[in-house]
């Protein structure tokens, strides 16, 4: 009624009123025709003072404005919607089509399609019809008047009307991509080559005088948040969305309401840091280039039935449905296509273990970087890489590590960063949750989560950035949320902690920041404080699982070192006592070096610099592996303090070699024990 009787001030704005009443369940035409007669025949407006009366909360800090930044009494925004209401009307006025019209170039367009006006055969000219009715209703291009497109208009054989600002590039070709989505759409196309090149020819001749600007993927553009589905934010020209695929705006869809979804997902995950944070994460990518931190993922890895998928339909629902779950089985194309689809917003990954462990190792560098790789088109020119800026929610029953160490590579720590694991097991006996709320089994609460999500999703992620579109707001918004995250690195990151626990651990004060504003914001119904301690748990986890806080380089290179001497210090290394050869059961296959006793039953391992480099330091940077080491005290220096060593060998001779002290196996660190004969 408040939205009524504001919206009546303005001339004609019965069919308004109407189109945006009716998604409510209880929207009934004649009765909403009668609100419209009663409010036109004296009734007030509803002031912003009234609605709050009502006990309404969430309207903007200083009132609402209109699009000239003055003051208005309408509420919640109402002015500047309808003056944006009003101006997609005069941009497209796709209403205003007639029944029947001509298109230069000898097209008509009536009620029963889209046909080709032929010569004249006895006096009637001849038709060749192309497909059921397809409206062009406007042109589009981007903010730098590029990348054109043409906006379509059709209905499909159950009478829903549906838009697609279709890439005019698509029409280059032999335009077998747009019309197989034509087709998934529900619009009929005439099966000849003929009406298939004339509806190219069609939609290239249609060129209407209505334009809008068009955004090829989601997120923020020009201070406006941009879905596949919904734009939020105020702007003096109409936006649309614009892509090669209009399958994917599927993913984006929405049921239930928010405080639905509040009452049958969100509720029931309190207690359940995993859950919680997944939902944070879910919260959290618009964040991300309001306030300049980097991109990231986090990985719940754990057993099957733990419940990791449900949390990631769980985090899924911030924005949609679980059509937004996609698998780590993907090309390096894929990956950029996807991330760039999910700009701004959460990525799905589930099932780590169905990919290439060296593509995973590639996937998780991109898209912790935000940029896809440099390619050259046709001509060889070099055509833009892509960017986006996303957060990855991932699981698995495997590790990055796990993965690449099946394929013969080894995991840096900055891709372990990038794709920080959490541990799917919870401890509490019910998987990924500690609270169950009463049910039988974790297996019965779970489930009741994944059919929640199905009925309830999508709204949650649209509450939160039409709040943050908010120009007033937003510079508050943002200090909040930095603060919040500073306040999180100072309480819980190490003051020891190497730089990168320091990173991961901002990326987890960003999602319980999310989480807190978005409390504060009333868009999660739990109480202040839910979101950072389900944050901390998790970040806990995290630490535990890579062993602590220190640098992951260093531990990594060691135990890497280490595994090499565990799996090879018999078979490959060659046993030496007073310079004379002692290895008696025969000859050392693929020898790699010797190795030696200490006095105190210890063995150190000299080592080929050949071995060293290819084997020893696979997958590791040899000169930054060498360093580590030795500033551990793990390997031997010469006199002028390089890390090669001189040393005459039995059989071999005078060599440089790498020399690694007995404490690579643990233990108290000491020099180890000169053997006359074998070191000069």
């Amino acid at each position: 009624m408040a939205m009524i009787s504001n919206a009546c001030r303005f001339e004609n704005s019965g069919p308004w009123i109407h189109s945006s009443s009716q998604h409510h369940d209880s929207y009934d035409e004649g009765a909403t025709n009668s609100k419209i007669e009663h409010v036109r025949n004296g009734s007030a407006p509803i002031s912003c003072a009234r609605i709050r009366e009502m006990g309404f909360t969430g309207c903007p800090s200083g009132g609402c404005r209109k699009p000239n930044g003055q003051p208005t009494a309408a509420p919640a925004g109402l002015y500047g919607w309808m003056f944006q209401r009003q101006l997609n009307a005069e941009e497209t006025a796709t209403d205003a089509l007639p029944e029947e019209y001509d298109v230069p170039g000898g097209y008509k367009v009536n009620p029963n399609g889209v046909f080709k006006v032929g010569e004249a055969k006895d006096g009637e000219p001849t038709y060749l019809k192309l497909a059921s009715r397809i409206d062009v209703t406007a042109l589009t291009r981007d903010l730098e008047s590029s990348n054109w497109g043409t906006e379509l208009r059709f209905t499909d054989p159950d009478g829903v009307v549906k838009t697609w600002a279709l890439p005019r590039e698509l029409l280059a070709s032999n335009g077998e991509s747009y019309r197989a989505s034509l087709l998934r759409m529900g619009v009929a196309i005439e099966p000849s080559k003929l009406a298939k090149e004339g509806l190219s020819a069609y939609l290239i001749a249609a060129t209407p005088e209505s334009r809008a600007r068009s955004v090829a993927q989601p997120g923020w553009s020009n201070g406006l948040f941009v879905l596949p589905n919904a734009i939020y934010g105020q702007s003096n020209q109409r936006m649309v969305f614009q892509t090669r695929d209009p399958e994917e705006i599927k993913r984006f869809s929405q049921a239930g309401t928010l405080e639905s979804w509040k009452t049958h997902v969100a509720g029931p995950c309190q207690g359940n840091s995993r859950a919680v944070t997944s939902i944070c994460i879910g919260l959290a990518p618009p964040l991300l280039s309001l306030i300049g931190e980097d991109n990231g993922g986090f990985h719940l890895r754990g057993d099957s039935s733990t419940g990791k998928t449900v949390c990631l339909a769980v985090g899924a629902s911030v924005w949609g449905s679980r059509q937004l779950i996609r698998t780590w089985n993907m090309t390096t194309n894929g990956f950029e296509s996807v991330a760039t689809m999910h700009n701004d917003l959460l990525l799905p990954l589930d099932e780590l273990g169905q990919a290439d462990g060296k593509a995973a190792g590639e996937a998780a560098y991109m898209l912790g970087n935000g940029q896809g790789k440099s390619r050259a088109d046709r001509n060889g020119d070099a055509r833009t890489a892509k960017r986006f800026r996303n957060l990855v929610l991932s699981s698995g029953e495997k590790s990055l590590a796990d993965m690449m160490q099946q394929t013969g590579h080894t995991t840096m720590a900055g891709q372990e960063i990038r794709m920080v694991e959490i541990s799917a097991d919870a401890g509490c006996g019910f998987g990924i949750f500690e609270n169950i709320h009463g049910a039988e089994r974790s297996q019965v609460f779970a489930e009741g989560l994944r059919a929640a999500v199905t009925e309830h999703h999508g709204t949650a992620g649209r509450a939160f950035v039409e709040i943050l579109a908010n120009a007033e707001l937003q510079p508050r918004l943002v200090e909040t949320v930095k603060a919040l995250i500073e306040r999180f690195v100072e309480k819980y990151v190490p003051n020891d902690a190497t730089g990168q626990v320091g990173r991961v651990g901002r990326r987890f004060g960003l999602v319980a920041a999310a989480g807190e504003l978005s409390i504060e914001l009333g868009i999660l119904p739990w109480p202040a404080g839910e979101a950072t301690a389900a944050a901390v748990k998790c970040f806990e986890s995290w630490i535990e699982q890579r062993g602590g806080t220190g640098n992951q380089e260093e531990t990594k290179t060691v135990a890497q070192v280490r595994r090499f001497i565990e799996l090879n210090g018999e078979s490959r290394f060659t046993s030496c006592a007073d310079g004379i050869d002692k290895n008696s059961a025969g000859k050392t296959i693929n020898r790699a070096g010797f190795r030696r006793a200490t006095l105190d039953d210890r063995t150190e391992y000299f080592i080929f610099p050949e071995a060293y480099r290819t084997e020893v330091c696979a997958g590791l940077n040899p000169t930054a592996a060498t360093k580590i080491l030795v500033s551990q005290g793990l390997l031997a220096v010469n006199g002028a303090g390089k890390p090669q060593v001189d040393m005459r060998l039995p059989g071999v001779g005078k060599m440089k070699i790498y020399h690694l002290k007995p404490e690579i196996m643990g233990g108290r660190s000491q020099e180890p024990i000169a053997t006359p004969g074998l070191m000069d």
